[in-house]
């Protein structure tokens, strides 16, 4: 009982972590793709600002501070997703269970 709750509890830990790395995969693609066709100059200037602001550098270029912005909201909001749609996944997923089961038998 208490190595397949830890196996689940593992497995958990596991899916969550896969799922942060390709959410952010996603995004930074997306982000990038989407910055691509509006300014290539930008695009190649943008590592470089996002480690020297990440450095404590102030940056002129006007580009990194909303793209900073916007990951950062966006990283927010998925990992409060991350923490409170499993448990409510869960929560369902058990009710379904517990009524099957008490459910009669014709």
């Amino acid at each position: 009982m208490i190595a397949e709750h830890t196996k689940q509890n593992n497995s958990s830990v596991v899916l969550l972590i896969v799922n942060s790395m390709v959410l952010s995969f996603g995004l930074t693609l997306f982000i990038f793709t989407s910055l691509y066709q509006q300014d290539l100059a930008a695009i190649q200037r943008l590592p470089e600002a996002i480690w020297l602001f990440v450095c404590g550098v102030p940056t002129e270029d006007p580009i990194a501070l909303p793209l900073l912005q916007v990951i950062s909201g966006v990283a927010t909001v998925g990992s409060i997703a991350a923490f409170i749609l499993p448990p409510l996944f869960k929560r369902k997923h058990k009710e379904q269970n517990s009524s099957s089961q008490s459910a009669p038998s014709a």
